[in-house]
Protein backbone atom coordinates (compact mmCIF):
# COMPACT_ATOMS: atom_id res chain seq x y z
CA UNK A 1 0.00 0.00 0.00
CA UNK A 2 1.27 3.82 -0.85
CA UNK A 3 0.27 6.23 1.47
CA UNK A 4 0.24 10.21 -0.29
CA UNK A 5 -0.83 13.56 0.53
CA UNK A 6 -2.33 16.79 -1.55
CA UNK A 7 -0.53 19.84 -1.42
CA UNK A 8 -2.27 22.93 -0.29
CA UNK A 9 -2.51 24.60 -3.41
CA UNK A 10 -2.52 28.18 -1.04
CA UNK A 11 1.22 27.50 -0.04
CA UNK A 12 4.52 26.96 -2.00
CA UNK A 13 3.95 24.10 -4.23
CA UNK A 14 8.33 23.38 -3.69
CA UNK A 15 8.11 23.67 0.38
CA UNK A 16 4.93 21.48 0.55
CA UNK A 17 6.72 18.26 -1.55
CA UNK A 18 10.02 18.83 0.87
CA UNK A 19 7.77 18.90 3.63
CA UNK A 20 5.80 15.56 2.38
CA UNK A 21 9.10 13.82 1.13
CA UNK A 22 10.94 14.45 4.26
CA UNK A 23 7.58 13.46 6.43
CA UNK A 24 7.89 9.64 4.39
CA UNK A 25 4.97 9.96 2.28
CA UNK A 26 5.18 8.04 -0.98
CA UNK A 27 3.44 10.35 -3.65
CA UNK A 28 2.31 13.61 -3.47
CA UNK A 29 -1.87 14.42 -4.89
CA UNK A 30 -0.56 17.19 -6.73
CA UNK A 31 -3.54 19.56 -6.93
CA UNK A 32 -3.95 21.61 -10.12
CA UNK A 33 -6.36 24.20 -8.93
CA UNK A 34 -5.40 27.88 -7.58
CA UNK A 35 -4.43 30.12 -6.96
CA UNK A 36 -1.03 29.42 -8.24
CA UNK A 37 -1.44 26.11 -10.66
CA UNK A 38 0.11 28.05 -13.62
CA UNK A 39 2.62 29.66 -11.95
CA UNK A 40 5.26 26.99 -11.03
CA UNK A 41 9.00 25.71 -12.11
CA UNK A 42 8.30 22.40 -13.54
CA UNK A 43 11.73 21.38 -13.63
CA UNK A 44 12.04 22.44 -10.00
CA UNK A 45 9.17 20.61 -9.10
CA UNK A 46 10.23 17.83 -11.33
CA UNK A 47 13.81 17.69 -9.14
CA UNK A 48 12.48 18.08 -5.88
CA UNK A 49 9.70 14.83 -6.74
CA UNK A 50 12.44 12.62 -7.94
CA UNK A 51 14.73 14.08 -4.67
CA UNK A 52 12.58 12.50 -2.27
CA UNK A 53 11.51 9.85 -4.60
CA UNK A 54 7.94 10.58 -4.71
CA UNK A 55 5.19 9.04 -7.22
CA UNK A 56 2.69 11.72 -8.11
CA UNK A 57 -1.31 11.79 -8.99
CA UNK A 58 -3.22 14.46 -10.72
CA UNK A 59 -5.63 16.56 -8.21
CA UNK A 60 -8.17 18.45 -10.42
CA UNK A 61 -10.45 21.02 -9.21
CA UNK A 62 -14.08 19.31 -8.31
CA UNK A 63 -15.41 22.14 -10.08
CA UNK A 64 -14.03 21.78 -13.07
CA UNK A 65 -16.41 22.42 -16.18
CA UNK A 66 -15.24 20.04 -18.11
CA UNK A 67 -18.96 18.80 -19.34
CA UNK A 68 -20.54 22.40 -19.42
CA UNK A 69 -23.42 22.86 -21.94
CA UNK A 70 -21.35 25.68 -23.59
CA UNK A 71 -18.77 24.62 -25.99
CA UNK A 72 -16.50 27.55 -25.40
CA UNK A 73 -16.50 26.99 -21.25
CA UNK A 74 -15.73 23.14 -22.16
CA UNK A 75 -12.71 24.00 -24.84
CA UNK A 76 -11.38 26.40 -22.12
CA UNK A 77 -11.40 24.17 -19.48
CA UNK A 78 -10.09 21.47 -21.13
CA UNK A 79 -7.20 23.93 -22.70
CA UNK A 80 -6.46 24.46 -19.22
CA UNK A 81 -5.89 21.16 -17.86
CA UNK A 82 -4.13 20.51 -20.52
CA UNK A 83 -1.94 23.09 -19.22
CA UNK A 84 -1.33 21.90 -15.76
CA UNK A 85 -0.91 18.70 -16.75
Amino acid sequence: MKIGIMNNPSSSIYNEIIEIGEAGFDFLDLTIEGPDAMNIDIVRVSELINQYNLSVVGHTDPCLPYAYPSLGIRVACLNDLEKCA
